[in-house]
């Protein structure tokens, strides 16, 4: 009997025990699932990476993928921007360049560079307050054709000239004027206004002195001629972007010009 009694006293321990076991693997609360967070957007590009996993948020899908590219190794060439047109240059390299840092920015965030002519286009997109000026002007420079030393000539004459055309000063190349402290332009938020077809005038008739002057230096007369010629890309673009412009306003404002054709 107290074999029976004990047995019987063991099995029925164990048995709560299985019960117990098994009661708390029933109702036992799952562990909440862990979903990692989603990485943020690496670019190639530190200088993106800089700016932020959102630096291109603003732009279409394609135009993000083109400046991902462009600047994945954090520099800029003219060989990445030369199908870009005018407006579009302009907007990239401003992207890139015309914003606002603190001191403590600039001390950590990477280098973009733009070489030799595409810094040039940047200049010149934003050179005064008359985008038909500045697209002339950058037409000219972004010419393949033109040479480096051509370029350079042209950016120390414009900046010059352009000077002593706000100043109300007497136009002279730099070769005549001598180097001057002064010569800058005021490139803020405020562009200096720009009479396109006054500068013209003034600089081709200071050249035409030169040129027809009959005791001047070879020398000048040849590099008078030269600038004169740079001069002229730039009206001649002047000319056929006001021209371009002007039809486009009239097409955009005749209302039979976007009509769809219908056959009746």
């Amino acid at each position: 009997m107290e074999i029976s009694s004990t047995l019987s006293t063991q099995y029925t321990s164990q048995n709560n025990v299985q019960k117990k076991t098994e009661a708390n693997e029933t109702f036992e609360i799952p562990k909440e699932e862990v979903i990692p967070e989603k990485e943020e957007k690496v670019f190639e590009s530190k200088f993106l990476n800089y700016l932020g996993k959102d630096a291109l948020a603003g732009f279409s899908e394609e135009k993000q993928k083109l400046y991902e590219t462009i600047l994945s190794d954090d520099k800029i060439t003219m060989d990445e921007i030369k199908d870009l047109n005018f407006k579009e240059t302009k907007e990239f390299l401003n992207f890139v360049f015309d914003r606002k840092f603190t001191d403590e920015d600039n001390k950590h965030i990477p280098a973009s560079l733009i070489i030799g002519q595409a810094l040039s286009i940047h200049s010149a997109s934003n050179y005064t307050s008359d985008e038909v000026f500045n697209e002339a002007y950058a037409t000219t420079l972004r010419d393949p054709n033109l040479s480096e030393e051509d370029r350079d000539t042209l950016r120390t004459e414009m900046q010059m000239n352009f000077t002593q055309m706000l100043g109300n000063e007497k136009m002279q190349v730099s070769r005549i004027a001598g180097a001057r402290s002064d010569v800058s332009l005021i490139l803020g938020e405020e562009r200096p206004k720009m009479n396109g077809q006054v500068f013209f005038e003034k600089v081709f008739t200071m050249l035409n002195n030169y040129i027809d002057k009959p005791d001047i230096h070879p020398d000048l007369k040849e590099y008078s001629i030269k600038l004169q010629t740079l001069y002229k890309s730039i009206e001649d673009n002047y000319k056929e972007i006001e021209e371009r412009n002007k039809n486009t306003t009239v097409n955009n404002n005749n209302p039979y010009f976007n009509m769809e054709y219908r056959e009746y």
